[in-house]
């Protein structure tokens, strides 16, 4: 069973346990605005302006004696010399013998300025747990790859050996009925019918061709898997449609169930870039898409289509829904680093901020996004075409 601690420090605005005396605990959200040690509530909420800081300390001890919740709909705080406007709720804890209140400190405008000064570090964070992911994924599909290489060869092989005995029992059958011998040739047949061979011969046949495609399959998704997953610290020449490609092939279960897929590939000249970093881009459009498109549709099939091609010295892709869409007064948010739309536990907020990172800032392109409440979205991704093909 998790702590009071290890509860509240899961809660992402700043939240602190305390009586009239004495501060018991408090989150990391918390500890960004208040960053001394104090153990005293009267010290600790002097990041207040003296008028808000009587208003709280009346109301905190007011909820310990009665017991009822308290909302202080505005109040200032003062951090590294801004002032913000806040909400605080006071709370009575409910647990055991005690009597400590539960305070929290809401503010959007808050959160964005506290969490924009370590945007870049989270990101960082964040990209180097993907980029650990991608170098295991790689590491795995190279490990699956070669065994699935000796099955595949040798299954070559088997198939080529009762091809050849196929065309023995061919060969056999013609015999008993030229044989001249009528014991010989009635044996012959006897044998040939209770075994069935004619139906078991048709059918190793197709079983033969139902395991080829199968491990044909699997071949597909383990090197899409080593394409999508490769990572190098150098900039490499990377085809946007194989990029595409071996995502899709890696999220058909994200969206078979729940979206058509239309792909649309045109010729594209290569670009310069990390693969994996722009692979993950797109894997987060799909993912995002979907989410859309099942939000709107409730189980029916929506539609994603996705098409590739040249503007003038970029290589471009779409990736539109007919999902939802944003409002456009959310629109512009949406790259912020912890801005979601979607609700609380689904999303982190960081899938875009971090697309707009790697298309924008570390590749030099354009991420653009068109989107209409109830019609869908399209984001299109544009890469700059590596100078010397342009």
């Amino acid at each position: 069973m998790r702590s009071e601690h290890e509860f509240i420090d899961f809660i992402p605005i700043p939240v602190l346990i305390c009586d009239k005396s004495k501060v018991y605990d408090r989150n990391r959200a918390c500890n960004k605005i208040i960053q001394n040690d104090t153990l005293e509530t009267s010290e600790y909420f002097k990041v207040f302006e003296e008028e808000d800081y009587n208003e709280i300390i009346r109301k905190l001890n007011k909820t310990l004696v009665t017991g009822e919740p308290e909302l202080i709909e505005h109040a200032s705080l003062v951090v590294a010399g801004e002032s913000y406007d806040v909400s605080i709720h006071i709370d009575k804890m409910e647990n055991e013998d005690s009597n400590k209140v539960f305070v929290s400190i809401k503010d959007t405008e808050l959160s964005s300025a506290l969490n924009q000064s370590n945007s870049a570090k989270h990101k960082l964070i964040n990209q180097e747990k993907l980029a650990g992911i991608g170098h295991l994924a790689a590491g795995v599909a190279h490990e699956i790859f070669n065994p699935l290489g000796y099955i595949k060869s040798n299954f070559d092989t088997l198939n080529n050996y009762f091809k050849e005995i196929g065309d023995i029992m061919v060969q056999f059958h013609k015999l008993a009925e030229a044989c001249e011998n009528p014991e010989i040739s009635k044996k012959m047949n006897e044998i040939e019918k209770s075994y069935d061979l004619e139906f078991v011969l048709s059918d190793i046949t197709e079983l033969f061709s139902d395991v080829d495609e199968g491990i044909d399959r699997v071949l597909n998704i383990v090197n899409g898997l080593k394409r999508f997953a490769h990572e190098s610290d150098d900039i490499i020449e990377y085809d946007l449609n194989e990029g595409i490609k071996s995502t899709l092939i890696l999220s058909k279960n994200e969206f078979k169930y729940d979206a058509e897929l239309e792909v649309e590939y045109n010729d594209l000249l290569p670009v310069n870039a990390h693969s994996g970093k722009i692979n993950q881009v797109i894997l987060g459009m799909i993912v995002n898409a979907v989410y859309a498109i099942k939000e709107k549709h409730k189980g029916e099939m929506g539609h994603l289509s996705i098409k590739t091609f040249i503007d003038k010295e970029y290589a471009c892709c779409t990736i539109c829904d007919d999902g939802i869409g944003i409002s456009q007064d959310k629109i512009n948010e949406i790259y912020n680093p912890f801005y979601t739309t979607k609700p609380e536990g689904v999303g982190t907020g960081l899938g875009l901020s971090i697309a707009w990172d790697i298309i924008v800032e570390q590749h030099g392109g354009v991420l653009d996004v068109e989107s209409r409440v109830g019609e869908g979205t399209c984001f299109t991704i544009r890469l700059p075409i590596a100078k010397e093909l342009r």
